[in-house]
C-alpha cells in the first residue's frame, strides 16, 4: 500500500506542489532545486549539484525503483539548469516507467521551466 501511495502523488505533483508523503516531497525537492540551479553553473556548483542529487536518500518505498541505483546508472547533468531539468525529466520518467505510471510527455525545456520555477524574476 505504501509504495502505490507513494507512486501516487508522483504522479500528482505534476498538477499541485502540495505533498502528502515523504516521496512527493523529495521529488518537489529535487524538481524545484533543478528549476532554481544556475544558468550556466561554475564548476564549484556543479559539483554541489551533484553532491545533492546523489547523495539525496531516497525517500520513496518502492520495490521496483531504487533511487542511488538510479542516480550511478544516470549520474546529474549539472552543467546549467537546461542541462539538470532535462536529467530530472529522464530520471522521472526512469521512475514511472518502473512502476507502470504515464509517462511526462512534455518534457522540452521551456515547459519544465514554466511547470517548476515560480515566474517572479527572483534569480
Amino acid at each position: 500500500f505504501g509504495s502505490r501511495l507513494c507512486l501516487a502523488m508522483t504522479h500528482l505533483l505534476h498538477d499541485t506542489n502540495k505533498t502528502q508523503d515523504a516521496c512527493s516531497a523529495q521529488w518537489l525537492l529535487m524538481w524545484t532545486t533543478a528549476a532554481y540551479a544556475p544558468a550556466t553553473a561554475s564548476a564549484e556548483e556543479q559539483h554541489h549539484l551533484r553532491t545533492f542529487f546523489e547523495n539525496l536518500e531516497n525517500r520513496c518505498v518502492s520495490p521496483a525503483w531504487d533511487y542511488q541505483s538510479a542516480v550511478k546508472e544516470m549520474p546529474p547533468t549539472t552543467e546549467s539548469r537546461r542541462s539538470l531539468l532535462l536529467w530530472m525529466a529522464n530520471l522521472e520518467n526512469k521512475f514511472r516507467a518502473s512502476a507502470d505510471l504515464p509517462l511526462l510527455r512534455n518534457t522540452r525545456f521551456k515547459t519544465l521551466t514554466e511547470r517548476w520555477r515560480f515566474d517572479d524574476g527572483y534569480l
